[in-house]
This record gives C-alpha cells, structure tokens and sequence, in this order.
C-alpha cells in the first residue's frame, strides 16, 4: 500500500474510534442524572398470555426503544477438548439503532483493538480485526460469530419471517414462585425462538435459539433496571453449543436509549 494511503486510513480509522467514544460518552452522560430503577419480577400477571395485545407489550417494555448505546465488560470461557477451559477479558462498546443495524467495537487488555464491526440490513462488514485475534484459533470462534450472538440477545433480525407464534395456556411458576409465561417462534427454515417472559413485567428471563447450522444458543437475563417504560438487563449471560462451545457473560456498566445516532457511524469511514 502506498505510504500515504496507509497514514490516511490509520487516521479515518482513529476518527471513527474517536466519534464512536464520543458518542458514547455524550449519550451515556444524558441518561446519567436519570435513573434507572431495579425492576420487581414478583405480583400477578400483568396480562393474560392469550391476550391479543400481550406479545406487543412485551415487544414495547424489551425492544420498543429506537437506539441504544452500551459500555460493558465481556468474560468469556471456551470449551477445549482436551485442556482447561480457558477464560478472557474484553470492553465491549456498541451502538444499536433498531431495526437491523449496529456498530461493535471490542477492545482487549491496555484496551488493544481487537474487533471494529458493523452489522447493517442482514451484512457484517468488518472495518478492523487484529492480527492477534486471527492467529488464536479458538477466540477466532468467538469473534467469528460475534455478530450472530449480538443479533440473537437483542432480537434484530427482521428475517427469518415469523411464521408461527405459539402462547403456552396458563402461568408457570419458578422455585420462588415468580410466574412467567412461555413463548414460542418460528420462522423460515429451521429458525426456532424460545422465550421464557416474567408474568409481572413482561421483561424477558430466558431465550433460546436454534441456528440453521444446528447450534443453540441459550440466553439469560438478569438485574433489569427500567427507565421510560423499557425494561434493560445489566446481565446477559449466553451460551453457544453446536460447532463451537463457548460462555459469555457481558456486564453492563453504561447505557443509553433513544437518544440520536448519527447515520454516518454505521459506514465505513
């Protein structure tokens, strides 16, 4: 590459990171002076799981928010045959605007650039991927599929289509007696969306998906706060088996909803 062609990226890449932070930080600091309130799961059903409306509830309460952004921290543990299974840290810095793009930059220790992504209309469009990562084979498995699992713990997919919606009758309870309602979609091919929601909230407890490659994906969710109607988990804990097995556990520490997202971060720069 030419000399000057090379300086001139490094910088739009360091531009990018730059708005990325500042964007961040400025949204992050507008929902600072107002606070989240922890959300209580116990009482009765705030809904009959076979009332008309009661989908589109829990639609509003989990993803009725336009954008949010995130600062949090990422621990992951992957499985080896034949060892230890071994366990890393990353910073986690995302830009969602619903309904099917996001922006993702994961940084490692002394907060080294690992991954810089952008998830747009159904494409992933990589922006930087260190050399570091892609010469550890089995983080590779992470990172490879990193935007699959963002995609699956903020449900932005607008496809598969959903074909079928199915409301189990009556109310389950756990051990502690909270009640919860189950939910089942289904979609083209062999798309199938588990969904375990807390009776008195409708905030999401529990999700399971199941990829056409045959991986499932197991999702938790826990620690919701609440701020304007929406209902936030502060930790997701997700699990992937199939081709790869892998747990992540992704604590928030900043977040932000519906405030403005410039366009121009979800291009590349």
């Amino acid at each position: 590459m030419n000399p000057s062609c090379a300086a001139a990226t490094l910088r739009s890449l360091a531009i990018v990171f730059f708005s990325l932070n500042i964007l961040l930080s400025n949204s992050c600091e507008k929902n600072r002076s107002r606070n989240w309130a922890p959300l209580n799961h116990h009482g009765p059903a705030i809904a009959s799981p076979n009332s008309t409306d009661m989908l589109a509830r829990a639609f509003q309460f989990n993803d009725g928010y336009k954008t949010l952004t995130s600062v949090h921290r990422v621990e992951a543990e992957i499985a080896q045959s034949q060892s230890p299974t071994k366990k890393y840290g990353f910073k986690g810095i995302i830009a969602i605007q619903r309904p099917d793009r996001f922006r993702l930059r994961v940084l490692g220790p002394m907060d080294v650039k690992f991954l810089d992504l952008v998830y747009l209309q159904g494409k992933v469009q990589i922006i930087h991927f260190s050399e570091q990562i892609q010469k550890q084979s089995k983080l590779l498995d992470i990172f490879e599929g990193i935007a699959d699992d963002i995609k699956a713990i903020y449900r932005l997919d607008p496809h598969p289509t959903i074909l079928k919606t199915k409301i189990e009758d009556g109310v389950a309870f756990q051990e502690n007696r909270t009640p919860i309602f189950y939910v089942t979609e289904r979609g083209d091919g062999n798309f199938e969306r588990q969904m375990t929601l807390y009776a008195a909230t409708l905030a999401i407890f529990q999700q399971e998906e199941r990829k056409q490659n045959g991986d499932i994906l197991n999702i938790t969710y826990r620690d919701y706060k609440t701020l304007d109607n929406r209902h936030i988990p502060f930790l997701i804990q997700l699990t992937r088996e199939g081709s790869v097995s892998y747990w992540l556990t992704i604590r928030v520490e900043s977040v932000s909803i519906d405030q403005p997202i410039d366009d121009s971060l979800f291009f590349e720069k």
